[in-house]
């Protein structure tokens, strides 16, 4: 008398655990790459917040502005506003390293001595959220006619800094944009 034997077959058990390496395998690399698509996105989402933000600023301050000024290294700009009898005075500055900023290797750009950037540090690593200013490609330049002042011209290079040891992705915006003085036009 022979007896049923109930169970799989070898063959039948490797074709399963096969299949199922095939489907973990597809399964690991969709999630990889929605992972590193998620932190593409979030490094240009955190990037554009940053210069909207400083752009905006600047832009409505320069607005208000009569006359301008900025010193020979073309990284600090000085707005006159109220009147010439009682003027108001606001400075924006690009800065790099320590003295004005988080980190020695990173750049901010400050509204008098209130940084405007994100550039904060944690365990001397920067957060998910810093945005640094790429100084040497940043700067200010005045645009004049008939000798007087009329506009401002900014250009500022926005990085994201690697906060990983690996070098993953590369995140930067550079912004160029004139802006016409009160009374200019």
């Amino acid at each position: 008398m022979k007896k049923s034997q109930k169970g799989f077959t070898l063959v039948e058990l490797l074709i399963s655990v096969s299949l199922l390496a095939i489907v973990s395998l597809v399964s690991v690399n969709i999630i990889v790459a929605l992972l590193r698509s998620s932190v593409k996105a979030q490094m240009a989402i955190d990037i554009e917040q940053a210069s909207s933000f400083v752009f905006l600023k600047m832009e409505n301050d320069i607005k208000k502005s009569y006359n301008a000024e900025i010193l020979p290294s073309g990284k600090t700009l000085t707005l006159y506003q109220g009147s010439p009898t009682s003027p108001v005075t606001i400075t924006y500055k690009i800065a790099f390293g320590a003295s004005d900023c988080s980190s020695a290797n990173m750049g901010c750009v400050l509204l008098n001595t209130i940084k405007l950037t994100d550039d904060t540090l944690v365990d001397e690593k920067p957060t998910l959220s810093a945005v640094s200013v790429d100084s040497a490609s940043s700067g200010f330049t005045l645009v004049t006619a008939s000798g007087k002042t009329t506009a401002v011209n900014i250009t500022i290079k926005f990085v994201k800094p690697n906060n990983s040891g690996a070098k993953m992705f590369n995140a930067e915006t550079t912004l160029d944009t004139t802006v016409v003085l009160r009374g200019s036009y």
